[in-house]
């Protein structure tokens, strides 16, 4: 939606960036506050300075931005900056920017008074009633800290990049010939016979001799190996070791359900429509011209700068309608009856006019009937909390100690009065099974704690550090583990593995009378046989594919394993060959047909689309090349020690 003046300026700090950063600023990610200063540089850029306010405060930002996003995570600022490299990235971003600056600046490119007059004329935050406003214009400065000499470099700037940047993508060396030429060779289609022999669907073989059985055997014995095992005793610490220990007062049940005020009490919403005029006496006129019969929004698109869709502001609570306009409006509003327009409401010199459309009734679930819940939830936080006192103790009583049990025996841990426990788990692989393949471990924590004994170094004996026992939520406890013994892969006897010895002998010899009966099949064919009826007779399948496309275009019906796609269209018209199916049972023989080349001439939109993405890949790459141009041209001093301190919690050297 285009800026509108809709009574407030609480919006302004964000809308007046959309007006201000024209398109060339969105390459880099300039902003204003490419204008704030700081005696104290980050990086400097040939003659050009980063200040690092400026800095800082991008970073600030970006982490303020990511910590929203990641809410469930509860990471604070400082650990989201260090996770997501945001520091690392601005500073590059930042160093980006000025290298264009610093070009810039040599180059002598200035934007005209004419182009810069202009570039105030488009941004919307300035007009009121379609036309600049000075006070506007003001209040717009003073949100965002500019001056108005700062507000003509901002925009000289952004005009001046705009050209250059502009420049760059007229440059067209991408002929229109070599879409067209890409787009017959991508569009092909094709058309293949195809005759399967499945190794699965072959029944009649020779029985194995047990002297064939053990020779196979003796050829593959690697394949016949026990899995390293390991026995090994772990420590779970969780919030349920302390929930007997937990007592739950009134006022903590209270507070809590305070604190979910928003799950339990739903505000009341209303459905509104919004128009606003220069002055109380056009707002009235506005209103007096309604009737029952009236369409609040067409009047209003008809009687101001508003859109039909601007005018619909949608579900609203009272908080919002406060937060937008004022509490006076808030109260207002939400004393009509549905369907109710409201008096002329003053909101900062604009007279705003509302129709209530929708009542939506709110409601409230009291406490008494989530108290179990509540009471629940409250006793487990406060266990957590224990979980958090206990651990220091915990983990010097495992630093001093030889094993867990005497980690857990030591006085310290045993006045605590907690049902510790050590368990143990014997002879396992890394999948969690047993010698002979039966399955030892079944809940998902023991996964976890068995995934990180079979991380470690087989180190017998040693107690391992603090483990999360959730990567994705700390609160849910931690694990230490001990390995007890391992042992090594073992040569599984003839005997023990005949079955299995078996069973392999048959699917290979399954797999060889499949490739010989394709190879049958692709003599027969090629000496002009019919596919159909070879097919038939050697107990293969027939199948015609067609519409087959290079890129396996979704429109394509073929579905076909890529390999065998990718064999029809290495083959060239009429030619014949085979390969094994991509899921390995068995073997493909394949025809190719007929060929169909792309028709750009008919297909002028798509032959359009190609182009351009051509083009975006080529200036894309214009835009690298000029990068890392600029970055060896101009001398590039940055003082990362700064950084470092600030969010590297480095001290000073």
């Amino acid at each position: 939606m285009l800026l509108k003046f809709r009574g407030g300026l609480n919006s302004l700090p964000v809308t007046i960036l959309l007006g201000l950063l024209i398109a060339a600023f969105a390459i880099f990610g300039v902003g204003p506050g490419i204008l704030t200063g700081s005696n104290t540089v980050i990086a400097t850029v040939g003659e050009t300075d980063i200040p690092f306010l400026r800095y800082l405060n991008r970073v600030q930002q970006e982490a303020q931005q990511a910590q929203l996003q990641l809410q469930g995570a509860n990471l604070p600022q400082d650990e989201i900056i260090r996770l997501l490299n945001i520091d690392q990235r601005i500073l590059q971003q930042m160093i980006a920017e000025a290298t264009v600056e610093e070009h810039m600046r040599e180059l002598g490119l200035r934007a005209t008074d004419e182009q810069i007059v202009e570039a105030i004329r488009d941004v919307d935050a300035f007009k009121l009633a379609g036309a600049l406003n000075a006070t506007n214009i003001q209040l717009a400065l003073q949100n965002n800290n500019l001056g108005r000499d700062d507000l003509e470099d901002l925009l000289s700037k952004g005009v001046t990049q705009q050209q250059l940047f502009g420049a760059m993508r007229e440059t067209k060396p991408i002929s229109k010939t070599l879409a067209n030429e890409l787009y017959t060779y991508q569009a092909e289609r094709r058309q293949a016979t195809l005759v399967t022999f499945k190794a699965s669907d072959i029944a009649e073989l020779d029985p194995a001799t047990d002297e064939q059985l053990l020779e196979s055997y003796e050829a593959t014995k690697t394949n016949y190996m026990t899995n390293e095992l390991r026995t090994y005793n772990y420590l779970i610490v969780s919030p349920d070791l302390f929930l007997d220990q937990v007592e739950i007062t009134e006022d903590d049940i209270v507070a809590l359900y305070d604190e979910r005020a928003d799950d339990y009490i739903i505000p009341e919403r209303r459905t509104l429509q919004q128009v606003n005029f220069p002055s109380k006496e056009a707002a009235q006129t506005f209103i007096d011209s309604l009737t029952p019969e009236t369409d609040f929004a067409a009047r209003a698109a008809a009687s101001s700068d508003f859109t039909a869709s601007e005018i619909n502001i949608g579900n609203q609570s009272k908080r919002d309608v406060e937060v937008d306009f004022n509490v006076e409006t808030a109260d207002a509003v939400f004393a009509l009856e549905n369907g109710a327009v409201s008096m002329p409401l003053d909101t900062l010199g604009r007279w705003n006019v509302f129709k209530v459309t929708n009542v939506t009734e709110g409601s409230s679930t009291p406490l008494e009937s989530v108290r179990s819940t509540l009471e629940a939830d409250a006793k487990r936080e406060k266990a957590i909390d224990l979980v958090y006192d206990f651990m220091p103790d915990l983990e010097d009583a495992i630093a001093t100690a030889a094993t867990l049990q005497e980690a857990i025996d030591s006085p310290l841990i045993q006045e605590r009065n907690l049902p510790l426990t050590i368990a143990s788990v014997t002879g396992v692989d890394q999948r969690g099974l047993g010698r002979s393949g039966e399955r030892a471990i079944t809940q998902s924590d023991e996964f976890r704690i068995n995934a990180t004994i079979f991380n470690e170094e087989a180190d017998i004996g040693r107690v391992s550090d603090t483990n999360d026992l959730d990567a994705s939520n700390r609160d849910r406890g931690a694990f230490w583990t001990e390995i007890v013994s391992v042992t090594d892969p073992e040569q599984k006897p003839f005997e023990e593995v005949k079955p299995d010895v078996r069973n392999a002998w048959n699917s290979q010899q399954k797999q060889t009378k499949a490739g010989e009966l394709a190879d049958a099949a692709l003599a027969r064919i090629q000496a002009g046989e019919d596919a159909e009826t070879v097919a038939a007779e050697l107990n293969g399948t027939s199948l015609e594919a067609k519409n087959v496309s290079r890129t396996n275009d979704p429109n394509s019906l073929s579905g076909l394993a890529a390999n065998i796609r990718n064999m029809i269209f290495d083959l060239n018209l009429g030619a014949i060959e085979t390969d094994r199916s991509a899921d390995g049972d068995g073997y493909v023989v394949v025809r190719v047909d007929t060929i169909t080349p792309g028709q750009p001439a008919n297909n002028a939109g798509a032959v359009n689309t190609l182009y351009s993405e051509i083009q975006n890949e080529f200036e894309s790459e214009i835009f690298l090349q000029y990068e890392r141009y600029l970055r060896d041209k101009y001398t590039i001093d940055i003082n990362d020690q700064l950084r470092r301190i600030q969010f590297r919690n480095e001290s000073a050297q």
